[in-house]
């Protein structure tokens, strides 16, 4: 059981690669519960390893996009408007790949305190428009082609 593997261990390595493993559970019940007990019981350095992991999960992308945003001010009183740990925290939502989720990206983050991030906003929204691009582009080439196979 990886719970068990975390809460045994003393190595830091072995508590990230559970955390990640975690994340990658298709069980949303799980991921949501996941992303609970980050909260409450993750160092608070590591709840970004996380909160990224369930988002780089298909099933558990738009449930870490909607976790961060329903605590995103808790975040800041915990760590700091110009936090590195806020910049780590953007980084689960590079995973998008649609316009209208870049637009909600841009939107949340223009109206949410963040200091010093405007770099790695800015890399986020441009790896979710270039992922609706290509989707844009290629989906239908790439649909035909996994049939035939």
């Amino acid at each position: 059981d990886v719970m068990k593997i975390y809460k045994e261990t003393d190595l830091n390595e072995e508590m990230v690669r559970c955390m990640r493993a975690l994340g990658t559970i298709p069980d949303v019940g799980v991921l949501e519960e996941t992303l609970q007990w980050a909260l409450a019981e993750v160092k608070a350095q590591d709840i970004y390893v996380v909160i990224n992991s369930v988002a780089k999960n298909r099933r558990g992308k738009d449930l870490a996009w909607e976790f961060l945003q329903k605590e995103w001010e808790n975040f800041v009183e915990r760590f700091g408007k110009g936090s590195h740990f806020n910049t780590r925290m953007m980084g689960s939502c590079t995973e998008f790949s649609s316009e209208e989720k870049a637009v909600e990206v841009e939107k949340f983050f223009a109206s949410a305190t963040i200091v010093g991030a405007t770099r790695t906003l800015e890399q986020c929204l441009e790896s979710i428009r270039m992922r609706s691009s290509w989707y844009q582009r290629d989906a239908e080439e790439v649909h035909a082609w996994i049939s035939k196979v």
